[in-house]
């Protein structure tokens, strides 16, 4: 996410305003807090260096500024839970659906959606809300580099992280040396009697409680994203194991039904593979 100070920043030096006194004049803030924005900005991948004031060289940053460029009101649709909205408007999307994505209230949705379709980012189709490709130029692509970038990047975890899911409140994500992050999926399992050989260690940056269904439900997600039948083998297992304490993905329960049932789904074990690694009382 950014605020509305550093996208407005961003606005002035993709204008060509690079020197710090005049970003604080124009800003009407101290040179300490144009610095401030600018580490930030540098710390999101957006700027490449503190003193010159420039922009990175990808296609994240180069995007995010060319979007920012024509006016400074953008920053309000964009900053804070703005750009997350506007990625969810890639394909249309009503309010209750923004609503369970993003965790966000109703209200929060409807003053974004306001906002947005105030400038013309957003136009409305029935019940449904969804991006303005006529009046933003660049819109899409500036979104799509940023759903790019945050698969990759981002400033809350170690550099080198794989990450498996980024949001608002969390980065999920893996990372082979142990860090003061709490650890989920697959690295929990043996917290609760089933020990799993692992070559790197899966963290979370979120602060909540980290229990049996978060851990199982984490692991699905990075299953789904390691494409890894190893992996999706002992999410199985886990699962039949502990069946009755796991409140589990829906799209997971749908796939383990359908091996259940005898279909053979890409990259993930058979039944009689799942058989073979259970005694009968686990599979009754």
């Amino acid at each position: 996410m950014f605020t509305r100070s550093e996208l407005v920043l961003l606005h002035h030096v993709a204008n060509g305003m690079t020197d710090v006194s005049d970003l604080s004049e124009t800003m009407g803030i101290t040179p300490v807090r144009v610095y401030e924005i600018i580490r930030s900005l540098k710390c999101k991948g957006i700027l490449s260096d503190i003193r010159d004031i420039k922009l990175s060289s990808n296609a994240y940053a180069l995007r995010l500024a060319s979007l920012m460029r024509p006016s400074s009101n953008r920053a309000e649709v964009l900053a804070d839970s703005g750009i997350d909205v506007l990625i969810e408007l890639r394909e249309p999307h009503d309010v209750a659906e923004i609503v369970a994505d993003l965790g966000l209230s109703r209200a929060s949705v409807y003053r974004r959606l306001k906002l947005a379709m105030k400038t013309g980012a957003v136009r409305k189709d029935g019940e449904m809300y969804v991006l303005n490709d006529l009046m933003w130029n660049g819109l899409r692509e500036a979104l799509d580099s940023i759903v790019d970038q945050r698969e990759v990047f981002d400033p809350r975890v170690v550099s080198g992280a794989v990450i498996y899911r980024n949001t608002r409140g969390e980065v999920l994500y893996s990372y082979p040396r142990e860090l003061d992050d709490r650890k989920t999926a697959f690295s929990m399992f043996g917290d609760y009697g089933y020990d799993v050989w692992l070559d790197t260690i899966y963290y979370t940056t979120s602060d909540i409680e980290i229990g049996i269904d978060k851990a199982f439900n984490d692991a699905y997600i990075v299953s789904e994203k390691e494409d890894d039948v190893r992996l999706r083998m002992t999410l199985i297992l886990f699962y039949l194991g502990n069946r009755e304490r796991i409140a589990a993905d829906p799209t997971f329960l749908e796939k383990l039904g359908r091996i259940q049932a005898g279909d053979r789904i890409p990259r993930w074990p058979t039944w009689a593979d799942v058989q073979s690694r259970l005694n009968d009382k686990v599979v009754s």
